[in-house]
């Protein structure tokens, strides 16, 4: 998998997302969240590599939730529901 961007959240907790995209413009945007025990690099990367061929176009976003993979922060944790 890509190595992930780090994005800072509202609170200042660092949080990873991988992105995969296709070589010409995007079609469409996905973003894809993995289960409570994995991570973005856990084997969602043939799918989102697939996604982003030029056959299908999608730039595929793949987040690691907080706590999980290279994100920070307890997991589970939301500083805000909103």
């Amino acid at each position: 998998p890509p190595d992930p961007i780090m994005v800072t959240a509202s609170d200042g907790a660092q949080l990873a997302v991988r992105v995969y995209s296709p070589t010409s413009a995007a079609k469409a945007i996905l973003i894809f969240y993995h289960g409570g025990g994995a991570h973005s690099g856990a084997g969602y990367q043939m799918l989102a590599q697939q996604l982003a061929t030029e056959e299908y176009g999608i730039q595929v976003y793949t987040p690691d939730i907080r706590g999980h993979g290279q994100s920070e922060g307890p997991r589970g944790d939301t500083p805000n529901p909103e």
